[in-house]
């Protein structure tokens, strides 16, 4: 292996690094040449960018002041506040650029010119703040007055203050982008900033930096070479090679280098000229050192294969260890001595994220947990290991001894409704609810109105019904000290393991709708069911409930068992089929009653065929296929519930979002949930937090108002549910980028 990597290094390096070499050394004088072009256009291109971002400031500031109600004809022309106010804000623009020497505010017609510094007519700007010559003088003064597009012009011997100066105006008529315009701003930019630009270009060469306009007048020069005329230069740039960024030319007899670049937004043209012999001076000092350093390279390079090679694939086995290691402890990092060891930190890394990941997953443990219990109750759960394992991964206090429902509702029995405040206080604190003998987790059922506990218990070798009833009291005895509700509790039966749940839920659940005759307890055990009622029948009256119960859930397994069990029982006290038709009517008695009260009668077999049976055998054969239809019209019936709930919200949320009170408990109260479970359920139906949809919903009310509509923006806020207008502007403007008001004037100019 090691011969393997020794000459895949030298096809790897030493033929690259000898056709390099030579391609390089040949081409070196053309390829240097290109890398001192690029270098100084590169600079030129610096101080050109660098003025461009100048000029769009200016045109920013433009199109500010002409939208700055402030700064209109009308509001500076009103009174002298106003004016003086103009003035300020003027100050304002003009402090938003380093470049602005100063502002001037121009309106057409006017006699007068506002700046920062107040407001003077045009005669006296032109004759005492800045002395033109006349033909400049009235050059000025008309362009001031009839510009139609932005202008950059340079005027040669002005007077300002008592000296002499070039002049460098800006100016940018407005209204911007508009057919007709009825003033202008105008710039006096600091010729000292175009200088700083362009100080640095040459470093120690010797030449000359021009800036020239679109019309090739000089703006600004550095010159570092003397004994060259302006007018040579500017021939130049009407040459055949006026495209070109780079000339290569004669002046008086001694060779140059020209390099130039123009601006696509000012057209204004940045000139180097520097003398050839400094610009490519060095090209052949470097080409002797590359050839040395070439041969020097190839030497070293291939004496570092052989040594290389030798320890080449030491560190991929070393990797491959350590990746077989880091997945069972995390190593101590150190600091990177090679690639290598920057991989092994990498994959280090990919665990550290992956821990993380599992730590984001046990922010939704709750979440699970609910999905999990629903799924017990359900019945949809009846793997052991399964079940064992989701125990064990989300690390549930699960007793080991049995398993029961209690089954929680509000009330005088179940007539009375708990509001959902209540029933959240409720769930908080039964949601993870420990006693000294179990644990038990309890969820909300939003079809059944109440809430149910699963719970689990040591087996301490005592009687389960007397632990049932321990947790039962804990039970009471917290709801009652915290919450000012009546309530009652039906307890199921105790089963060995989790996924008997359903059972246990459906006997709860039965039970939680009798009183017992003679006990004020809030608390009802399924089995004593048949202590409230004569029993004159044949079989358990506590399984005709659980019929009944189970029916009313839609769970199939649990009916069918029960109907099973039932039938049973009757065969083995009853031997008469007299007798056993009799018994058995109160069976389909019991049937009869659920199809009616699940209003099922049209999408069921004919219940005809019942009443007509010649054995048990041919009537559980009926049932079972009856009790199949029922269970599955009352699945369907709560799933269609739950989704016309579900839509329910949202058309809710939709028809109320603009209401200035409307909230999660608000909510909740109306459609009669918890607010966590509302808060869930909105969760699942939109992907967004309750917060988030009202306040996107508004958001899109907001923006449609502002682009279809002429009314107030305050007005719009309002209507739309905030109080604090001035808060949500801000909200607004951190989402949009944009004032309410921005976002008005842009969508509706589209």
């Amino acid at each position: 292996m090691w011969y393997k990597y020794l000459f895949s290094n030298l096809l790897v390096f030493a033929l690259p690094v000898l056709l390099f070499g030579v391609l390089l050394y040949q081409y070196a004088l053309s390829s240097l040449m290109n890398v001192i072009e690029d270098t100084g256009i590169q600079s030129l291109n610096q101080v050109r960018n660098m003025t461009d971002m100048r000029m769009s400031e200016l045109k920013n500031i433009s199109a500010r002041i002409s939208a700055d109600p402030d700064l209109s004809p009308y509001m500076i022309k009103s009174d002298g506040f106003h004016t003086r106010e103009a003035v300020r804000k003027l100050g304002e623009y003009k402090d938003n650029s380093i470049i602005i020497d100063e502002i001037y505010l121009y309106f057409r017609g006017d006699n007068y010119i506002y700046s920062s510094e107040g407001s003077n007519e045009l005669t006296t700007l032109s004759k005492y703040f800045y002395k033109f010559d006349g033909a400049d003088e009235r050059q000025f003064l008309q362009m001031l007055d009839t510009v139609e597009s932005p202008v950059i012009k340079s005027y040669e011997n002005v007077v300002v203050g008592n000296a002499e100066a070039r002049l460098l105006t800006y100016l940018y008529p407005i209204p911007p982008a508009v057919s007709y315009t009825n003033g202008a701003v105008m710039y006096v930019i600091k010729e000292s900033m175009l200088n700083n630009l362009i100080d640095d270009i040459l470093g120690n060469l010797k030449g000359n930096v021009y800036i020239f306009d679109s019309d090739n007048h000089v703006l600004v020069s550095k010159n570092k070479e003397a004994g060259i005329l302006i007018d040579e230069v500017r021939s130049r740039l009407g040459d055949d090679g006026g495209a070109k960024q780079v000339q290569y030319f004669k002046i008086n007899g001694d060779n140059y280098s020209l390099m130039k670049v123009t601006s696509d937004a000012s057209h204004w043209t940045f000139v180097t000229l520097i003398p050839t012999d400094q610009f490519l001076g060095e090209v052949s000092h470097v080409k002797w050192i590359m050839g040395i350093c070439f041969v020097v390279v190839l030497v070293v390079g291939l004496s570092v294969i052989l040594y290389i090679s030798r320890y080449q694939y030491r560190p991929i086995r070393e990797l491959t260890e350590h990746v077989r290691r880091v997945w069972s402890h995390t190593a101590q990092r150190g600091k990177p001595s090679n690639e290598l060891e920057r991989i092994r930190d990498t994959i280090d890394d990919v665990v550290r994220e992956h821990q993380g990941l599992v730590k984001q997953i046990d922010t939704h443990r709750p979440l699970l947990i609910e999905q999990f219990l629903h799924r017990l109750l359900r019945g949809s759960l009846k793997n052991h290991n399964e079940a064992d394992m989701f125990i064990q991964s989300q690390q549930m206090q699960i007793s080991e001894g049995f398993c029961f429902v209690m089954y929680i509702t509000f009330g005088a029995g179940t007539d009375e409704k708990a509001s959902p405040r209540k029933k959240s206080d409720v769930l908080n604190l039964v949601s993870d609810f420990q006693w000294p003998d179990g644990h038990g987790y309890g969820i909300e059922l939003i079809e059944e109105r109440a809430i149910a506990l699963i719970a689990s218990a040591k087996a301490t070798g005592g009687s389960e019904k007397r632990q049932q009833e321990a947790a039962a009291i804990e039970v009471r005895n917290r709801l009652k000290q915290e919450l000012s509700a009546s309530f009652m509790i039906g307890i199921g039966r105790a089963y060995e393991h989790m996924t008997d749940m359903n059972q246990s839920f459906i006997e709860a659940s039965a039970a939680a709708g009798y009183r017992l005759a003679g006990k004020s307890r809030n608390w009802i055990f399924f089995d004593e069911i048949a202590e409230g009622e004569e029993n004159n029948l044949w079989y358990p009256i506590q399984e005709q409930v659980k019929l009944a119960q189970s029916l009313r859930q839609g769970d199939r397994e649990v009916a069918q068992e029960t109907l099973s069990s039932i039938l049973r029982s009757i065969d083995e006290k009853v031997q008469s089929l007299l007798l056993i038709k009799l018994t058995c009517m109160d069976v389909i008695n019991t049937v009869f009653k659920m199809i009616n009260e699940l209003n099922l009668t049209d999408n069921v077999m004919d219940l005809k065929k019942l009443v007509h049976f010649n054995s048990l055998q041919e009537l559980h054969d009926e049932l079972r296929g009856l009790v199949d239809q029922i269970c599955d019209q009352a699945a369907r019936m709560k799933e269609e519930q739950s989704a016309s709930l579900k839509h329910g919200i949202i058309s809710f949320i939709h028809e109320q979002y603009t209401s200035i009170d409307i909230s999660l408990d608000r909510i909740a109260e109306h459609f009669d949930l918890s607010a966590s479970n509302l808060s869930r359920l909105i969760k699942e139906q939109t992907g967004e937090s309750f917060t988030d949809y009202i306040g996107n919903l508004r958001l899109k009310y907001i923006k449609k108002q502002l682009k279809e509509t002429d009314t107030p923006i305050k007005t719009i806020i309002a209507d739309a549910g905030y109080l604090d207008v001035s808060s949500f502007i801000r909200k607004f403007k951190g989402i949009e980028g944009v004032t309410p008001g921005q976002y008005r004037k842009s969508h509706q100019m589209g």
